[in-house]
């Protein structure tokens, strides 16, 4: 009886962009807690729960969710950043750098 598992032979391709291949990135998910924001470019200023700079997160965080941040009330603030509340924000990223950041930290939701 025949197996019903396809075996395909797909060769790498040096120097080339190649379909035959697929870049699979194992995103890891965290907590992470938002004290503040960037006066220039967005990005969101984080920190591990235990208090640690976890890094800036610049990237899918939808409109709203940003004027939610930006109408909270300042605690602080110095010629680069704004100083707000902590809020606690679950977020995606792809590693942890030797210096203890999260490499590119997404936004997946707000904590309640």
């Amino acid at each position: 009886m025949p197996s019903s598992t396809v075996f395909f032979t797909l060769t790498y391709e040096i120097g080339k962009r190649s379909y035959s291949w697929l870049k699979v990135i194992n995103y890891q998910y965290t907590n992470v807690i938002v004290n503040g924001y960037r006066k220039g470019d967005f990005g969101w200023l984080l920190s591990y729960e235990d208090g640690k700079y976890a890094g800036i997160m610049e990237l899918r965080v939808p409109s709203d969710v940003r004027k939610k941040i930006y109408h909270m009330p300042k605690k602080d603030e110095n010629n680069k950043f704004i100083f707000i509340e902590p809020v606690s924000c679950y977020v995606k990223y792809r590693n942890i750098t030797k210096a203890g950041l999260l490499r590119i930290p997404s936004y997946i939701s707000m904590n309640a």
